[in-house]
């Protein structure tokens, strides 16, 4: 399996070998926004998913929150949490001193041995990439871009989904840390505050054209800089009239970057 570069800074950016570069999001862009549970969600919901089981009365479940689900913790006492950090309730030492030790508790009631091992099956699992994913990346590379995923998810589900479409990069912004095969901290990179701070980095780098494809809210800045833009409507909250993009379906959002980009390089 070909190791999969993770590329950051102008320096990063510096070592590809061309002047052309296509970003991807994961999350609603290159999986379906599918992952429902129930309003007052258990850990055994994470697993039904996993088994292919929808729900009726349903709550919108992401990496993050799925996982911490399964250590107990419900999406709305996360998504507080998250609020309280973001407010500056709580400082971000102490909202992932809580989140490591949540995942600590989960790893001890699991059959994995280590959290490398608890991460690895989490990421394989929470994992559903568009069958068209592979037909995206191609397309891109044959019309001379280098490929690289962009996520908020974590940098190991953003390897995974990169060795399985065949990109050829990854753009860090949250990084699992490990210790004696516990979870010891969850390091955040600048790109996870603002993902469009890479457009900036890319253009010191020499990079000439950046194409995006995103879907959500914390898309839209990136999607105005970029100098071609492709938006996956998934949420009717979010506002795509501001964007300067092509916005559809994943079907007629990967037509249109066939006609854009067909003739390659």
């Amino acid at each position: 399996m070909t190791e999969i570069k993770v590329l950051a800074g102008t320096e990063g950016f510096e070592n590809l070998d061309t002047k052309k570069v296509a970003l991807i999001d994961v999350e609603g862009t290159l999986t379906p926004d599918n992952k429902k549970v129930p309003e007052d969600p258990e850990p055994e919901h994470v697993y039904k998913i996993f088994d292919g089981k929808s729900f009726e009365v349903k709550t919108d479940l992401g990496y993050w929150s799925g996982l911490h689900l399964l250590a107990g913790e419900r999406p709305s006492e996360y998504f507080k949490r998250v609020e309280n950090w973001w407010n500056g309730k709580t400082s971000r030492e102490e909202f992932e001193e809580q989140n490591v030790k949540q995942l600590n508790t989960l790893l001890e009631n699991t059959d994995h041995d280590t959290a490398q091992e608890l991460v690895e099956w989490y990421n394989k699992s929470f994992l559903d990439l568009r069958n068209e994913s592979q037909e995206l990346v191609g397309v891109l590379k044959n019309a001379g871009h280098a490929v690289g995923i962009i996520s908020h998810t974590s940098e190991s589900l953003s390897k995974t989904v990169a060795s399985e479409v065949e990109a050829d990069f990854v753009v860090p912004a949250w990084r699992f840390k490990f210790k004696n095969g516990k979870f010891e901290y969850i390091e955040k990179k600048v790109y996870a505050d603002d993902k469009s701070e890479v457009l900036t980095e890319l253009d010191e780098a020499g990079i000439k054209e950046v194409a995006f494809i995103g879907n959500g809210e914390n898309d839209v800045q990136i999607a105005e800089q970029a100098d071609k833009a492709y938006m996956v409507e998934n949420e009717e909250v979010i506002d795509y009239e501001k964007v300067d993009a092509r916005t559809g379906d994943f079907e007629r959002v990967l037509k249109a970057i066939k006609d854009d980009f067909k003739g390659g390089n």
